[in-house]
């Protein structure tokens, strides 16, 4: 798809599975023999390792892969079974070995941190005290989750993937295109219906009962069956200028809306009332940037929500002030409304870019609250060592609180930063140290 071109920029782990996911069911539907079902197990793992979260898809699109093996003819479903099973070994030898070898986390890493999406549930029913008592602890939030969707208005909860597949992930206008194509899919008998099916209806479901974080990256392997379900559908036109229409005009349209979300200027905004509500108006056939807005890429090279414009400032007070030691607070996230200043990540390659483009020293950057509360109060060890800048969240009430860490009456605030949009609320407040002469953003 065309417009993953964009997506990527956010879906950078999701798609690298989803490409190993796809390759390792494309081997395993081709696999005749224990060496391709090696190979077809080998490739599972290692979209394992792109993102755990393989691990339950494989497990939902190899029930699709077994069905379809069982309605076989009899004269290959014994073979097809067996190449099934001698695959779901192999990905079991290699994630037991795996577990194995490497040390296994359960408060850290990347499988504890998947783990939390499936665990992070912001909107339960607490279960019957009966229930409770017999359901292991591993499934309790997720029941906990499916008892309150029960009571939730279902297009709340059951289009919510839906809608911005077609959104974020293809645009209104390829979705429209790709529609009659997959009618034609249908009315063909649907061919590799249950893989296809197992894939997009069960992944599906498994997000919608399974993980309460409502993010449509998750549903990319969804997304990945529909078009080849579209694909199907195609090859089925007859032969001819049909056909050959059909792929130009699809053609056609993949190449616009790629072109508009590298050149274009900004867009609708990301948020919409229902699936169909803003498809009258200008622009509305153009690919969205995501549910989650200034989690995702810009259009052309617009800034996404003023981050980099705030970031930018937050940069002028750095170097007004020559600050090499950088601490990042936090406040409670009810007073900021969701502001952070806390990406380290993208301190760190500004601070290693300039050092290597023009000779800056060396700056470093870290959390106002580590390494000081649990520091002696007296004794070697105990000298808090200040930073020679703060930046925190600047409150929605607009009054400047300082950073958490650092001794009460140790920092005075040098100034803020106003927040950039009426619509995006989120300002920073700049502390130094007392001791340090005051300085002002160049």
């Amino acid at each position: 798809s065309g417009p993953l071109q964009a997506f990527s920029l956010r879906a950078y782990y999701d798609i690298p599975m989803v490409a190993l996911f796809q390759a390792a069911v494309a081997l395993l539907l081709r696999a005749r023999g224990p060496r391709g079902a090696a190979v077809a197990g080998a490739v599972a793992m290692l979209a394992c390792l792109a993102k755990w979260t393989a691990i339950p898809l494989l497990l939902l699109t190899g029930a699709g892969v077994g069905l379809r093996a069982l309605l076989a003819e009899p004269s290959v479903r014994r073979s097809r079974l067996r190449v099934l099973a001698m695959t779901v070994v192999v990905l079991g030898a290699c994630l037991a070995t795996w577990f194995a070898v490497v040390p296994f986390d359960h408060d850290d890493g990347s499988y504890a941190e998947m783990s939390g999406t499936f665990a992070s549930t912001p909107q339960e029913e607490p279960l019957a005290p009966w229930l409770a008592a017999v359901v292991p602890d591993s499934l309790e939030h997720a029941l906990e989750r499916t008892m309150y969707m029960h009571h939730a208005p279902p297009m709340l909860w059951r289009a919510f993937h839906l809608r911005w597949m077609v959104w974020s992930m293809l645009s209104p206008l390829l979705a429209l295109l790709l529609a009659p194509l997959w009618i034609t899919w249908v009315l063909r008998g649907l061919p590799g219906g249950t893989v296809l099916l197992a894939t997009f209806v069960g992944h599906w479901l498994f997000l919608i009962f399974l993980v309460p974080v409502e993010d449509e990256r998750f549903f990319l392997s969804g997304l990945i069956a529909a078009l080849i379900a579209g694909s199907v559908g195609l090859a089925g036109v007859p032969a001819g200028w049909l056909r050959t229409g059909a792929a130009a005009i699809t053609g056609g349209a993949l190449l616009l809306v790629c072109s508009e979300f590298h050149f274009g200027s900004d867009g609708p905004p990301d948020e919409i009332d229902g699936p169909l509500a803003t498809l009258d108006e200008p622009g509305s056939w153009r690919l969205r940037s995501a549910y989650h807005p200034d989690l995702a890429w810009a259009r052309g090279d617009a800034p996404k929500m003023y981050a980099p414009l705030l970031r930018a400032e937050m940069m002028r007070w750095v170097h007004g002030c020559d600050a090499i030691r950088i601490g990042l607070g936090e406040i409670d996230p009810a007073l900021a409304d969701g502001a952070m200043v806390s990406e380290w990540r993208w301190w760190l390659l500004v601070f290693r870019e300039e050092e290597l483009s023009d000779g800056t020293p060396p700056r470093s950057v870290r959390f106002s609250n580590l390494d000081l509360d649990n520091l002696p109060t007296s004794g070697p060890g105990s000298e808090r060592t200040l930073e020679d800048l703060y930046f925190t969240p600047l409150p929605t009430d607009g009054g400047a609180i300082p950073p958490v860490g650092p001794p009460p009456g140790a920092l005075r605030l040098l100034g803020t930063i106003a927040p950039l949009d009426a619509e995006w609320p989120h300002g920073v407040s700049i502390w130094r140290p007392i001791e340090r002469p005051a300085c002002a953003p160049r």
